[in-house]
This record gives C-alpha cells, sequence and structure tokens, in this order.
C-alpha cells in the first residue's frame, strides 16, 4: 500500500509543470491576442 500512495505522489509532482508550462503558453497567448485586438482598435481610430 505504501507504495502505490509514493507512486500516485510521484505522479501528481510530474503533473503539476505541465499544468503550469499550459497556462503559462495560455496566458502569453491571450496577452499576444489582446495586443492584436489593441492594434487593430489603434488602426481603426
Amino acid at each position: 500500500m505504501k507504495n502505490a500512495k509514493s507512486s500516485l505522489d510521484k505522479n501528481k509532482k510530474n503533473e503539476i509543470p505541465l499544468v503550469r508550462i499550459l497556462t503559462t503558453k495560455e496566458i502569453e497567448s491571450l496577452r499576444q491576442n489582446k495586443r492584436d485586438a489593441y492594434a487593430q482598435m489603434m488602426k481603426l481610430n
């Protein structure tokens, strides 16, 4: 039982960085989209 728990903990530790990488990439793309949208607005004005 102890072994199963430790392997689960290892999996959890491995999952977190993946999620972090995804969210940072998503945030970057969102920022880029905001910038692009802002640029479009400025062009229209």
